[in-house]
């Protein structure tokens, strides 16, 4: 019956409490609610420790990345600033090339000094025009100090190539034999590296001659 089980449940709750309240100890009780406490208040601190080493490190990271941008982009920097500097380089070389060339052996005419004058010209301005350069700066004076030889060569076709091309091979070979004791020695070794572009035979394909097989005819008889 619904009324009686309902009532026989009241009744062994109350006694079961009954019993617990004799059993339960105060102390103990409170005792044991204190460790709980302590054990979260443990678990809070491990916690904030956590979070706070985790942004310490969150920090330091952020630290390392922004000079890491710095330093990418300072190299960024660099590299675009040096390859301007090697392009304007190589356009100053390009228009200093650009004059030399009207030499009669390369274009097969006689040039006009004008001419010259003015490729030198647009040289130098293009050395002006680019002053943080220290290199161009120093090619565009000695261009300027050597300017009438300079002009002399491109009109005339006459150069110290030759004589310059000699004279450094002829301290390569005094470099390479660690100096010359013998004077004989030394003239005769750069008289041969001097000479030997035209000691050197163009070499030609040989072929061999083979003999002619002819027929020959039947002997009558």
């Amino acid at each position: 019956m619904p009324g009686l089980s309902g009532r026989m449940s009241t009744v062994v709750k109350s006694k079961i409490s009954k019993l617990l309240d004799k059993a339960e100890d105060p102390s103990e009780t409170l005792e044991y609610s204190y460790q709980k406490q302590m054990e979260l208040l443990q678990n809070v601190k491990k916690g904030i420790a956590d979070v706070v080493t985790s942004k310490k490190r969150l920090q330091l990271q952020e630290q390392k990345l922004q000079q890491q941008v710095v330093k990418l982009d300072t190299q960024a920097r660099q590299a675009l600033s040096a390859g301007q500097e090697i392009a304007a380089a190589w356009t100053g070389k390009e228009k200093l090339r650009h004059a030399l060339n009207l030499r009669a052996r390369i274009t097969g005419s006689s040039p006009c000094e004008r001419n010259v004058r003015d490729r030198l010209f647009a040289f130098y301005d293009w050395c002006a025009q680019n002053d943080d350069i220290p290199e161009l700066l120093s090619l565009a004076r000695t261009i300027s100090r050597w300017q009438d030889q300079i002009i002399c060569a491109a009109l005339t076709g006459i150069t110290n190539a030759t004589s310059e091309s000699l004279n450094r091979l002829a301290k390569l070979e005094a470099r390479l034999a660690y100096g010359f004791r013998n004077p004989a020695s030394q003239r005769r070794r750069v008289r041969i590296a001097c000479t030997r572009g035209t000691r050197r035979k163009p070499r030609t394909a040989t072929r061999k001659r083979t003999p002619k097989v002819t027929s020959q005819k039947p002997h009558p008889g």
